[in-house]
């Protein structure tokens, strides 16, 4: 299973950038890792991934100051008792910065945060703000690694949908 046949096929999709002028091999990290927070949607009566095709979200987040700041080294591994543990100003700042991908989880929604080129598993690389087509590269592939992962783990029981949303703030609307 995989969306790269649809984001390469130019009768389908003469909206949208071609795939390989940002994820080619002539573009800044494309043989690197990116990697990106996921949330799934749990069943709450099964405790599992509802089956079939899900909706897909992609939220490109504001600007970083540290690359230590992406949003996959960010969310706590206990997000639990790293809110009981914070101050409560701490933790709603903390909780809105994630509650537009939050929300749609919750109604059934996968939900992607890419990490951007320079952060996270890529921190190695230089940043490349405000170069689109690097936000374009980690959204898009951070959704597609989602996607794969969401098989795998659903034991292909649900797939994300062909439909994509993406949203963005500060930095992460312009990569939107």
């Amino acid at each position: 299973y995989s969306q790269e046949p649809f984001l390469m096929d130019r009768t389908n999709n003469t909206d949208f950038p071609y795939y390989p002028s940002y994820c080619g091999d002539n573009v800044y990290g494309y043989e690197e890792i990116q990697s990106g927070l996921v949330f799934l949607p749990i069943d709450n009566e099964t405790n599992a991934v509802p089956p079939g095709k899900l909706r897909s979200f992609v939220k490109m987040h504001r600007q970083l100051y540290s690359q230590y700041d992406a949003p996959s080294d960010e969310w706590p591994a206990n997000a639990k008792q790293t809110f009981q543990d914070l101050s409560p100003n701490d933790g709603l700042v903390f909780f809105l910065n994630y509650l537009e991908g939050l929300l749609p989880a919750a109604r059934g929604t996968l939900t992607v945060f890419p990490d951007f080129t320079g952060f996270g598993t890529s921190s190695r690389l230089d940043r490349t703000d405000f170069l689109q087509t690097s936000y374009m590269q980690a959204g898009v592939q951070s959704w597609l690694a989602a996607g794969t992962f969401l098989k795998t783990y659903s034991g292909a029981c649900s797939l994300v949908d062909d439909a994509l949303v993406v949203s963005g703030s500060s930095e992460g609307a312009y990569g939107a």
